[in-house]
């Protein structure tokens, strides 16, 4: 009989991440763009490089064993349930 594990994984930070995001995004100067469009982009840009650094690996390595949901928090408007 297989058991299947719940597990709660909280990231936190991920302000952090988008902040850097929202840096690397002002820095480059081919860039440009209003700011409701740069937010939309640096919003998406944050979203797949959480998904790629944080997530992927997390659920490779535990496919199959257990049942997984996480959060990822930050301060202000950056908080999300997924």
């Amino acid at each position: 009989m297989t058991t299947i594990v719940p597990i709660i994984v909280v990231f936190t930070q991920y302000d952090r991440l988008v902040s850097k995001i929202e840096q690397e995004v002002l820095d480059d100067s081919e860039l440009r763009m209003e700011d409701d469009e740069m937010e939309v982009y640096i919003k998406a840009k944050a979203d797949a490089t959480f998904e790629e650094l944080c997530v992927a690996p997390f659920k490779a390595a535990t496919e199959g064993s257990v049942l997984v949901h996480y959060v990822k928090v930050s301060s202000e408007f950056h908080q999300s349930v997924l």
